[in-house]
């Protein structure tokens, strides 16, 4: 597929707003949502505690509903499950990928992803560096930590998923 030099997804990228929500946010938040209700029991708790029932996750639900959670609850609650917490919703065999934070502010956080969402991500990725003005014919010293973090590894991939040269540097290093 030929791309203009500034866009990655030419028919999402220039779709108007009013159309990109109704045909590609709302549904995909909508399954989202269900998702989550059906499979996790952190969110189906949360769901229910706010008066929210799965049937109405639909593409008009009323986002203002939606239970407000924040970092120190899901640290919550992967101490009292450990190692992911209740959070997930899919079984360990559909994992493909665990990250962590980093742990700057508080314990480390971890983050699963399935196949999909790492196609997700290098999807909505790759979108963003051609949209800064990463081109196909760059070479792209990369410098981010490729540890458990999921900067260094995902910022690589994207990258690479442009077509640019990548050059895995990492940090610690201060020669060639």
């Amino acid at each position: 597929m030929s791309r203009p030099r500034s866009m990655w997804n030419q028919a999402v990228e220039t779709m108007p707003p009013l159309n990109l929500e109704r045909e590609f946010v709302r549904p995909r938040l909508a399954l989202a949502l269900r998702h989550a209700f059906e499979r996790s029991p952190f969110w189906r708790e949360r769901f229910t505690a706010a008066g929210v029932e799965s049937s109405e996750l639909t593409v008009d639900f009323d986002l203002s509903r939606l239970p407000v959670v924040s970092k120190v609850d899901i640290l919550a609650d992967q101490a009292a499950h450990p190692p992911y917490g209740s959070l997930l919703a899919v079984s360990q065999e559909d994992l493909c990928r665990i990250h962590r934070t980093s742990g700057t502010t508080s314990r480390p956080l971890f983050i699963t992803l399935t196949l999909e969402d790492v196609v997700q991500t290098l999807e909505a990725g790759a979108r963003a560096f051609v949209c800064a003005g990463v081109k196909p014919t760059d070479t792209i010293i990369h410098c981010l930590n490729y540890c458990m973090w999921s900067g260094g590894l995902t910022d690589h991939l994207c990258l690479e998923q442009t077509g640019a040269t990548v050059i895995p540097f990492g940090v610690g290093n201060s020669r060639l």
